[in-house]
């Protein structure tokens, strides 16, 4: 085979695989293109389910509201409740026939009069709210009224014992949700709402079986996966229009239903190959014109190698001539000279052997400096990856300072535990005059103030919701103070007074802390143009039955009384009346939804408390609220050193900290407790299972060597089940409340306790135990 035939084989073995791969890569490219479109379905999907659920959720918030202000005490009348849900129902237009049932089910008042003093048309929906359910969103069903496709939302509302009072009902027209559920989306993208039983609810743009809502279950088996809560992205055909869609379907995971988002595969396929298609003609005609050029290229290349190895041959048979290079490289011109050179000058030959070692020289000297350079490049390749390691090594370092974090906590506090009770035990031992006390109190004070800061510290990033507990107010203000001074405007001057000798209520301090910022935020839209002063004070009141109660249903005895003033235009009279009303509010639309001080109004009587206002024209308004003392708080307080709650029950204390284990010894001991005591878990275990019915109690820290506390305490309840233990840690990630509870352990405490603590949780557990027998 020839030069110019293996020139041109070269060049096709290079153009050939070229070809194969802007093949490969246009495929790629379309099925990147198609996974983008098919994601961007199951997003637009996503959306539709979202905005249909949070939709579903406001009318929910919007019945509790009207829930909770029909039956609020005193109760409401008729025409001032049938005003509430007109407001709810105009609010928004998909939203139809509100009404109010009592726990009969029958409409007590209703914005659709062809309903009133009738009883809720579906029967086995009122059923199961009755039966103990909170809420329930139909499927689709006709209106016998209307005709129109709708589907009904119904809330129960109980009372903080869980009795049936009433029904908060609501109608929503599906063909009315087109505000709502159309989206943005591309071009020829279709969406559709499903509900529970496979039936077609919505479709925009509206299609002709929009009228006889069409069965999705057996049209598109495939949505029966969406159905029980899974996303499906699938290539379906249509059964209206016969065509092939991509469809994504979207769980409405509250309610059950199902959104979907269907695109034409044609559309899909015509909007990618006219993004595609141009770029791979473009590269097809760079490969092709590059191919010609090196074909041309190669040409004068090629003839120029042939005409030297015919002068080659010709110089081996003896012929010499004249080699002339008119056309090629400048290279194979020089190399025609070179041999034009030796073929002239056969005398010359030993020079230019000494010039081919010259050349063989400067060569050896190049290869040399090339070498130099590669080893420098080496060289700092080689700093470079030890630079790497050295940030490797102070990475690890920096992850093991984090991993003995939780450690270190956990030894800090069995410091401070050790230290607390000692100095308890310290205070037992001294008189009452002995001037020790002072400064063995204050160590006391400071290593209760660690305590609670290590707590703190260790619980900053945890959030969870409570029911009713014990609520210390000053904390929950002053934490509410500072984000308040940090969000609000800084025309606007804040002031905090904070004098409450008692200030613990029975709240959630989410709520709380909701009321605060909603009566903060009112404030400084009233003090918006001109600024002012924003006060908040915590205080006390205490009120007998000769006082004058600030409410009608207000108990005498003490309450902490949380103040909210400002100094902006005030409220006149006639909005006094009405601003506690749901939906009902003063400012321009968009600006507010009216709920504000109806929240604040729920949540303070839903805490047994009162609230009233004050307020003056260009002066400025002032919210009271009075919340009842924690009871378990005016009993805590008077209590003194040594009245600790003790008995003389057989307690198994296991610490693997001999300091911890002898200092709590000696504290239950002086409570009256026969304690034994050891600092290992197995062991304690042994002692354990030589009788199991020994102890009363066990007592035994979490984080130990060999066996943790929750495995001793599984171990111990495998033989006795109805052993109480109390498990006690300084700082562990490896135990929750909840698995504490589900592992059967009686209560989970955090280290340190003080003497009180400690007496008071062994009580309690102990009572416990005896009660549940």
């Amino acid at each position: 085979m020839g030069i110019r035939k293996r020139i041109v084989v070269l060049l096709l073995l290079l153009f050939v695989p070229l070809l194969l791969l802007e093949s490969f890569t246009y495929y790629k490219w379309f099925q990147e293109r198609k996974k983008v479109e098919m994601q961007a379905n199951l997003e637009i999907a996503r959306t539709v389910a979202k905005t249909f659920d949070a939709f579903i959720q406001d009318v929910l918030h919007t019945q509790l509201a009207i829930g909770m202000a029909a039956t609020a005490s005193p109760a409401p009348s008729a025409a001032s409740l049938l005003h509430m849900l007109r407001e709810a129902e105009r609010v928004n237009p998909a939203l139809r026939s509100f009404a109010w049932a009592g726990p009969d089910g029958v409409n007590l008042v209703t914005t659709n009069p062809r309903i009133a003093n009738r009883k809720i048309a579906i029967e086995d929906q009122f059923l199961r709210i009755l039966s103990g359910e909170e809420w329930r969103v139909t499927d689709i069903y006709p209106s016998p009224y209307t005709g129109e496709q709708v589907f009904m939302v119904l809330r129960g509302i109980r009372d903080q014992k869980g009795a049936f009072l009433g029904m908060v009902t609501a109608i929503v027209v599906a063909d009315k949700l087109d505000r709502l559920l159309a989206v943005q989306r591309s071009k020829g993208a279709g969406i559709s709402l499903v509900d529970s039983r496979g039936i077609h609810v919505y479709r925009s743009p509206t299609a002709r079986f929009t009228a006889v809502r069409w069965d999705w279950l057996k049209s598109y088996p495939v949505i029966a996966d969406a159905l029980r809560g899974k996303e499906v992205v699938a290539t379906v055909v249509s059964g209206l229009s016969g065509t092939r869609r991509l469809i994504a379907f979207a769980p409405v995971p509250s309610i059950g239903w199902v959104a979907a988002a269907s695109l034409a595969e044609t559309v899909m396929i015509g909007a990618i190959i006219g993004t595609l298609l141009p770029q791979a003609i473009l590269i097809l005609l760079v490969a092709i014109a590059a191919f010609g050029a090196a074909i041309a290229f190669s040409r004068p290349i090629s003839a120029s190698i042939v005409k030297l190895r015919n002068y080659a041959l010709a110089l081996g048979r003896g012929e010499v001539r004249d080699l002339t290079m008119a056309t090629g490289p400048g290279e194979l011109k020089d190399l025609a000279d070179a041999f034009n050179d030796m073929a002239g000058k056969v005398r010359l030959r030993e020079e230019e052997l000494r010039e081919a070692r010259d050349d063989l020289e400067r060569r050896v000297e190049e290869r040399t400096e090339e070498l130099r350079k590669a080893y420098e490049k080496l060289k700092e390749e080689a700093e470079e990856r030890q630079h790497m390691e050295e940030q490797l090594r102070q990475s690890h370092k920096l992850e093991a300072v984090g991993t003995l974090a939780g450690g270190i906590a956990h030894d800090f506090n069995n410091m401070l535990a050790v230290v607390l009770g000692n100095a308890e035990l310290a205070l037992d031992d001294l008189e009452d005059n002995d001037e020790a006390r002072h400064y063995i109190d204050q160590i006391v004070k400071a290593s209760k103030r660690a305590r609670d800061l290590v707590r703190q510290i260790l619980t900053f990033s945890r959030k969870s919701e409570h029911g009713k507990d014990p609520l210390i107010l000053t904390a929950l203000i002053k934490e509410t103070y500072e984000l308040l001074r940090a969000s609000l405007p800084s025309t606007i001057h804040m002031e905090l007074d904070v004098r409450a000798g008692f200030d613990t209520i029975m709240g959630d301090p989410s709520q709380i802390q909701q009321v605060l910022m909603n009566l903060a935020t009112n404030a400084a839209y009233a003090m918006e143009e001109r600024g002012g002063t924003l006060s908040i004070g915590l205080s006390n009141s205490t009120f007998t039955r000769l006082d004058r109660m600030p409410g009608p249903d207000m108990e005498p005895g003490t309450y902490v009384q949380l103040c909210v003033g400002d100094t902006g235009t005030g409220i006149s009279g006639d909005v006094q009346k009405r601003m506690f009303e749901p939906f009902f509010t003063t400012k321009k639309p968009g600006e507010g939804t009216g709920m504000g001080l109806a929240v604040v109004y729920g949540i303070v009587k839903n805490h047994k408390g009162v609230i009233s206002v004050e307020s003056k024209a260009d002066v400025g308004s002032t919210f009271t609220i009075f919340l009842p003392c924690a009871e378990t708080a005016q009993r805590e307080r008077p209590e003194q050193a040594g009245a600790a709650p003790g008995g003389r029950e057989r307690i198994l204390l296991v610490d693997d900290e001999p300091a911890v284990v002898e200092m709590a010894s000696r504290t239950l001991r002086r409570l009256g407790y026969d304690v034994v005591a050891d600092t290992s878990g197995s062991r304690a275990l042994g002692t354990f299972l030589e009788d199991p019915r020994r102890f009363d109690l066990v007592i035994t820290d979490q984080m130990m060597p060999g066996l943790t506390g929750i495995d001793l305490a599984q171990r111990m309840l495998e033989v006795r089940k109805d052993l109480p233990i109390i498990l006690i840690t300084g700082y562990s990630e490896t135990v929750s409340p909840e698995q504490a509870t589900s592992a059967g352990i009686s209560e989970l405490v955090m280290k340190p306790l003080a003497k009180e603590e400690m007496a008071e949780t062994v009580r309690r557990v102990l009572d416990g135990r005896t009660g549940n027998r």
